[in-house]
């Protein structure tokens, strides 16, 4: 071993060599985190005790999602990804991937929105209120959304945020909460659980198919890139072992990359099957209302052939209605022929 790595062996404070093992066993308490989840946990399930003390049936996959949504929020803040944030730069890309992407789709199609104002009637109101304010309503137009979901690994690596976050633990909650409340603000415009998509299928498909191709970028810049990120930071670290920085950065991008497409590629597909469940929904609705004025159709006809029935309805109004005093009056006229 050089000089250099015993002194950086020497002077390295941070969690051991990331093996299998270690990945499996490396746990850490992130209090921002753990208060994080246990808010949206308690939360969620109060709305689910009001809805059982109110008989009101919620679907249990709705509650899987949201319930798998904490799991992996807990584990990409609390496990080895965790454990070695502030050392590998890969295991931030990794975090910063699910934290945008994964965890807001598990948690939107979780349907919390619907759960609180299935739960708390009242609370439509002030949700209707949010969702009406002009910011509000621009952040969540899927373009807009679709593009502020693939600048921000963009605004927080190549700007001092990154190392920012990596020094300073407060930092790092904002960063972590802003990624969420981006992608979920994203995710929910796109995949429609709550409401009814403000642009058509066959927009939202093009977005969510751009938003795909365009979130690769980032993450092939860290993988092409030659020039470390946060060199100083990850200098002062002086990781012993593993891959150099730049090429954990490197190895980073790929992360980052990769999952973002693992996200993307089923999200496309899904935004697809909605169309088609929709386009199916507007084809029954316009049979039933074709079928509808097709019985009203033939019901008049009815009426009408009825009408010009000798001893049918039309008999009993010719007695009042002009219309039929012509036949009265050739009955009578028979009547004195006979005589």
């Amino acid at each position: 071993m050089s000089p250099a790595l015993l002194l950086a062996a020497a002077t390295y404070s941070g969690p051991g060599n990331l093996t299998v093992g270690a990945g499996l066993t490396s746990w850490t308490l992130d209090v921002g985190a753990f208060a994080l989840v246990a808010a949206l946990a308690l939360a969620y399930a109060a709305g689910l005790r009001r809805l059982r003390a109110a008989q009101i049936r919620w679907p249990v996959g709705r509650t899987i999602w949201f319930t798998a949504g904490l799991l992996v929020l807990a584990t990409t803040s609390m496990s080895f990804l965790g454990v070695y944030s502030h050392t590998l730069m890969w295991v931030t890309a990794a975090q910063m991937a699910l934290l945008l992407t994964v965890v807001p789709v598990l948690l939107v199609l979780g349907a919390p929105v619907r759960l609180l104002v299935t739960a708390r009637p009242p609370a439509q109101a002030g949700v209707d209120a949010v969702l009406a304010n002009p910011v509000v309503r621009v952040l969540t137009f899927p373009l807009v959304g679709a593009v502020i979901v693939a600048m921000v690994p963009f605004a927080v690596y190549y700007t001092p945020v990154f190392e920012a976050s990596l020094r300073n633990r407060l930092i790092e909650w904002t960063v972590h909460l802003a990624l969420l409340v981006v992608g979920f603000a994203f995710y929910w415009s796109v995949l429609s659980v709550d409401r009814p998509p403000r642009v058509h299928y066959f927009a939202l498909t093009i977005i969510v198919m751009a938003e795909t191709l365009f979130d690769a970028v980032p993450g092939i810049a860290l993988w092409l890139g030659t020039t470390p990120i946060a060199a100083d930071y990850y200098r002062q670290v002086a990781r012993p072992w593993g891959r150099s920085p730049l090429s954990d950065q490197q190895f980073g991008g790929i992360m980052l990359w990769g999952i973002g497409e693992l996200v993307g590629i089923p999200l496309l597909m899904l935004v697809v099957v909605q169309w088609m469940r929709s386009d199916a929904a507007d084809a029954a609705r316009i049979d039933a209302e074709l079928d509808l004025a097709d019985e009203a159709r033939q019901a008049a006809e009815s009426l009408l052939a009825g009408g010009d029935h000798p001893g049918g309805p039309g008999q009993i109004g010719g007695a009042s209605g002009g219309g039929d005093r012509r036949g009265v009056g050739y009955q009578g006229t028979d009547s004195k022929g006979e005589k």
